[in-house]
């Protein structure tokens, strides 16, 4: 694992879904994409930063890439 940040393009919520599908889950889900394709089998450890209706949390997790393939 490096410590090389990996750039986040906008979370995605209910009211910028391009598929418009998070609408049947609420307020209740987003998501966050890279803005370039992850490296195969590699770990990455992220954080993520934010509000929630006006209250402050942050979320630390790891996950490997697979093979892709």
């Amino acid at each position: 694992m490096t410590s090389a940040p990996v750039t986040l393009l906008a979370p995605v919520t209910a009211a910028n879904d391009p598929a418009n599908t998070l609408y049947l889950f609420g307020n209740f889900l987003g998501y966050i994409l890279p803005s370039a394709p992850l490296a195969t089998n590699t770990q990455y450890q992220v954080t993520i930063n934010g509000t929630n209706n006006g209250t402050a949390f942050t979320r630390s997790f790891t996950f490997t890439t697979g093979t892709g393939g």
